[in-house]
């Protein structure tokens, strides 16, 4: 500790003083099955997390009628039929919107600052082309 403290590694000598300070923390593997009884054992705890992504994944459970009632939306049927409306020119207008400007740009070297600068052309001309790629379920090519 007392070298990450010269050699100016703040970081590092904090995270090293707090697990220092807190000694050995066990993490709680636990979780509740379908009836709601406890799971303590390892192997029980992951096939109950594995029984619930694949139904949530692929579309066997209702998300809506899991038991809670915080009016979830039907996740399990409207990934499957496919009637999921297009994005709207709203859409489109408000994701440009929430693009960061000063963060790296992503595999097509578009910068977001000039997506964001763009005239409301570019809007259009991304919600068309977001629409066909919507539609065919295909990327255009180059």
């Amino acid at each position: 500790m007392e070298l990450l403290y010269r050699s100016d590694e703040t970081r590092k000598f904090c995270e090293k003083l707090n697990a220092c300070r807190n000694g050995f923390l066990p993490r709680a593997q636990l979780c509740r099955d379908k009836d709601g009884s406890l799971l303590t054992d390892g192997r029980a705890v992951m096939e109950r997390w594995k029984q619930h992504f694949d139904e949530h994944l692929n579309g066997v459970v209702d998300v809506g009628t899991g038991g809670n009632d915080s009016g979830g939306n039907n996740y399990a049927n409207a990934a499957g039929d496919g009637n999921e409306p297009t994005p709207t020119r709203r859409e489109v207008e408000d994701a440009i919107y929430q693009l960061k400007i000063n963060k790296a740009s992503g595999k097509d070297d578009i910068a977001a600052k000039l997506i964001k600068m763009g005239p409301e052309k570019l809007a259009t001309c991304l919600h068309r082309l977001i629409v066909r790629i919507w539609e065919t379920e295909q990327l255009p090519g180059e």
